[in-house]
C-alpha cells in the first residue's frame, strides 16, 4: 500500500508542474505507480 501513498504524492505535485511536459512526466508515473498497485493486488 505504501506505494499507492506514493502515487497520491506524484498527482499533487503533478498539479503544480510549471510546464506540460512535467505535468505529463508526473502523471505517468503515478498512472505507472498505479498499474503495479494493481497487479500486486491482483495476487492477493
Amino acid at each position: 500500500m505504501l506505494n499507492v501513498k506514493s502515487e497520491g504524492a506524484n498527482l499533487v505535485e503533478e498539479k503544480s508542474s510549471s510546464s506540460k511536459r512535467d505535468f505529463i512526466k508526473f502523471y505517468e508515473i503515478a498512472l505507472k505507480g498505479c498499474n503495479e498497485a494493481i497487479y500486486w493486488l491482483g495476487l492477493l
